[in-house]
């Protein structure tokens, strides 16, 4: 027996199959899938990719999420492929652009005037599919990140800013402070003074900080919210080194 047969895309997307772990078999068989049938250009997180026929491009987060298999396998299953010069890999910023050798052995040229527009729509629609949960994750991180005007919190320092209902909470959680505003203007004038990478992580930082206020009044200590204004709330001693790691290692990275 000899010669080639046709086999829809989406078979392995059947409920049948969904739930399992892929076989090397069957990871292969979803590469030349989801490879182009012919040129396009597809988003990703790092810009616009150029992909030609029989090349595609993902990050190997989303083949293991596809495949059920960790980043390491696929990696290593990535490698193996290319010794075998069965495929041509690169990476660049994190995404991983698959040329498939031998493609057109794989995917003969259907002569059939509708083949090229059908095959184009089907590439079209999976390359949407499959880089939307990147795009969504991306869109996510500008969201969090992009400030809101200060009606939207209930305080709205320069860093520090909460809704009502983070307020509401932390006032409740942290009830040994006398004046939480007050407490939070002191840290929100810390963190001013720091540089921009120490303020990505205000929101856990500046909660750790109101324990260690909480816990020493209820230890005995003096009552938080009753020191001048611009009083820095004191840091104990195993945040401030973590505090001067991650601050070393900002500058390390810049």
């Amino acid at each position: 027996m000899s010669g080639w047969y046709r086999l829809h895309r989406s078979w392995q997307d059947h409920a049948v199959f969904r739930n399992e772990a892929f076989s090397r078999r069957d990871a292969f068989v979803w590469l030349i899938e989801h490879a182009c049938y012919e040129g396009a250009k597809v988003t990703a997180p790092s810009g616009v990719i150029t992909l030609g026929r029989g090349q595609l491009s993902y990050s190997l987060r989303y083949l293991g999420g596809a495949w059920k298999w960790d980043d390491a396998k696929v990696r290593r299953f990535l490698q193996s492929l290319a010794k075998a010069q069965i495929i041509d890999a690169a990476t660049d910023a994190g995404q991983t652009v698959i040329t498939i050798c031998n493609y057109d052995k794989y995917q003969a040229t259907d002569k059939r005037p509708d083949a090229a527009a059908d095959a184009e729509m089907t590439q079209a629609r999976r390359n949407g599919d499959a880089n939307k949960k990147e795009r969504e994750e991306r869109k996510e991180e500008e969201e969090s990140a992009r400030p809101r005007p200060a009606a939207g919190y209930a305080f709205a320092g320069q860093v520090v800013k909460l809704t009502a209902e983070d307020l509401s909470a932390w006032a409740s959680t942290y009830h040994a402070i006398a004046d939480i505003r007050a407490e939070l203007a002191s840290i929100d004038g810390w963190f001013v003074s720091q540089p921009e990478d120490v303020h990505k992580a205000w929101f856990h930082r500046t909660k750790r900080m109101l324990n260690t206020a909480h816990q020493r009044v209820l230890g005995g200590g003096s009552p938080p919210g009753n020191r001048p204004a611009g009083v820095v709330v004191p840091i104990d001693d195993a945040f401030q080194r973590r505090l001067e790691r991650a601050q070393a290692a900002g500058a390390a990275r810049a």
